[in-house]
């Protein structure tokens, strides 16, 4: 771990929140065990000009690429929404594109 400037937030969302961040394609994404057997992903965010990232498993990552994400060139200004509750089987995922060459 960095220093204090180098600390990054991690967004949770609950059912019907939203947020909008810009994502560098060239980042990259974590990938790591879930500790129900799964595979949770970290995807990196800028938000108000600071770091953060979200996880989430497949359903998170099938809405980014879905959105385009494998096609970005450049950054992108995203709305990330989850719809059902944390944890939930029926927890979904809609990413939006607001802005490219964010």
């Amino acid at each position: 771990m960095g220093s204090y400037r180098e600390l990054e937030r991690e967004v949770s969302l609950g059912d019907g929140e939203s947020i909008e961040a810009t994502v560098d394609p060239m980042a990259e994404v974590g990938k790591e065990a879930g500790s129900m057997g799964g595979i949770v992903y970290s995807f990196p965010l800028v938000i108000e000009g600071h770091g953060a990232f979200i996880k989430g498993g497949k359903r998170l990552k099938a809405a980014f690429i879905k959105a385009g994400a494998q096609t970005w060139q450049r950054p992108v200004r995203v709305k990330i929404t989850a719809k059902g509750k944390p944890r939930d089987v029926e927890r979904d995922y809609r990413v939006e594109v607001t802005k490219v060459g964010a």
